[in-house]
C-alpha cells in the first residue's frame, strides 16, 4: 500500500495543532510572569506554525533533483551556521551555547544542520557510487558523517548529538554498508561517547542521578523527579488540559525540554496514546515512503527523516519517563521552539513530495 502525501499532511497538522494546545497550557504562566500576556510563547509558537507551511509547501513544490543537486552545498550552510555559536550573536544558557540571535530572531543552527546533514549523506551515497567492499569509501563516508554530530556535541548537546548518530548509523545500514564494519565502528563511537560523558562534569552528574535520583532530589534528580510526577499524576484521563500542577515553576523547562510529561499530565494515558499513534504514524509512513522508493536518494532521504523524528522522539520520552538520562532533547511538533517546528514541518515537504513523485513512477 502506498503512501499518500494527504496522509503526510494530515499527520503533519495533526501533530502540529496538538503541540499548539499543549505548549499554550504548559507556557500561560510564564508568559503571564515574564511577559505581563498568557499568550505570548503561544503567538509566537503560531509564528512559527504559520512559517511551518510556507517551509512545508516551499519543499513540497521544488523537485528533490535540487536537494540532490545542491546537497553538499546545503551541508556547508548548516555548517557555517553553527559558526554563529562562536560569534557575538551567540546565545548562551544553562551552560550551553545552541542559539543565536538576529535582528530580532533567534534560532537553534543545529536544528538545521540535522537536516542539512541527512542530506547531505543521502547525496553522497546515492551518488558516489559505493561498492559493498570498498571498505576506504565506506570508511570517509563515516568520518564524514560524524562531523556534524561532533559539531553538535560540543555546544554541548550531547541528546542532539546521540540523535543524529543513531541517524547516521541507519543511513549508513540503508545505504548499503557492510554490517561487519558498522559493527566495528559502532562500538568505537558509543565507548567514546561514553567517555565524553564521563568527562563532562554535567553530563556525569546527570547519569549519577539518574542511577540514584533519591541521592540528590534537591539538586541533580529533581527534573527527573518532577517530570516522573507529572507523568504519574496524569493517570488515564489527565488533570484537563490547562489544568498541570508540574508548569507552576515545578518543572523546568516544562515547555520544552519536559513537554511530555505535562501532556501526561494533562490528557492522561488516553491522550498520549493518540498522540503517540499520530506521531509514530508519521515516522512509519515516513519509512515505508522511503523503503519503496525506486530512487536511492529519494529512499535514504526519507529514512533519514523519519529515523530523526523516530529517535528524537524515543529520547525525549525515556527522559520524561525517567528511563533515561537528563539530556534536554525536544519533542519534534509538541515543545515549544520555533526553529524546530520549522525544520518539522519542511521534513514533512519532503516526505510529502518523496510521496508525491513516487505517485508518478506508477
Amino acid at each position: 500500500m502506498r503512501v499518500r502525501p494527504q496522509t503526510i499532511i494530515i499527520l503533519m497538522l495533526c501533530l502540529s495543532l496538538f503541540g499548539l494546545l499543549i505548549v499554550g497550557s504548559a507556557t500561560s504562566w510564564i508568559s503571564l510572569k515574564e511577559f505581563n500576556d498568557s499568550f505570548y510563547m503561544l503567538k509566537r509558537q503560531a509564528i512559527s506554525f504559520f512559517l511551518g507551511l510556507i517551509a512545508f509547501l516551499l519543499f513540497y513544490s521544488f523537485p528533490l533533483k535540487f536537494l540532490k543537486r545542491y546537497g553538499f552545498w546545503i551541508f556547508g550552510c548548516s555548517i557555517a551556521l553553527m559558526a554563529l555559536l562562536i560569534s557575538p550573536f551567540a546565545i548562551s544558557s544553562g551552560g550551553s551555547t545552541r542559539w543565536v540571535y538576529i535582528g530580532g530572531f533567534q534560532f537553534q543552527p543545529s536544528e538545521i544542520l540535522k537536516i542539512g546533514a541527512i542530506v547531505f549523506l543521502a547525496t553522497f551515497f546515492s551518488t558516489s557510487g559505493l561498492s559493498h567492499n570498498d571498505w576506504k569509501k565506506w570508511t570517509i563516508a563515516f568520518f564524514l558523517g560524524l562531523i556534524p554530530v561532533g559539531l553538535i556535541a560540543i555546544e554541548p548537546d550531547l541528546g542532539s548529538a546521540v540523535t543524529l548518530l543513531g541517524v547516521l548509523f541507519i543511513l549508513l545500514f540503508a545505504g548499503g554498508m557492510p554490517l561487519k564494519q558498522i559493527a566495528i565502528g559502532a562500538p568505537l563511537v558509543t565507548g567514546g561517547f561514553g567517555v565524553l560523558i564521563w568527562t563532562i562534569p554535567y553530563a556525569r552528574s546527570r547519569v549519577l542521578s539518574f542511577l540514584n535520583p533519591g541521592s540528590d532530589p534537591l539538586g541533580t534528580g529533581y527534573n527527573q523527579i518532577q517530570s516522573l510526577i507529572g507523568v504519574k499524576a496524569g493517570g488515564f484521563l489527565g488533570r484537563g488540559l490547562g489544568l498541570s500542577v508540574q508548569k507552576f515553576q515545578w518543572l523546568p523547562q516544562a515547555y520544552n525540554d519536559f513537554i511530555f510529561s505535562i501532556l501526561a499530565e494533562e490528557i492522561g494515558f488516553l491522550g498520549v496514546a493518540i498522540f503517540l499513534g499520530l506521531f509514530f504514524s508519521l515516522v512509519l509512513s515516513g519509512l515505508q515512503v522511503g523503503l519503496r522508493s525506486r530512487q536511492p536518494f529519494n529512499s535514504l532521504l526519507a529514512v533519514g527523516i523519519s529515523s530523526l523524528f523516530g529517535i528524537q522522539a524515543l529520547l525525549h520520552i525515556g527522559v520524561a519517563s525517567g528511563a533515561l538520562p537528563v539530556t534536554g532533547i525536544t519533542l519534534p511538533f509538541l515543545s515549544y521552539g520555533g526553529t524546530s517546528l520549522l525544520v518539522s514541518m519542511a521534513c514533512c515537504g519532503i516526505l510529502a513530495r518523496i510521496a508525491r513523485e513516487e505517485e508518478t513512477w506508477k
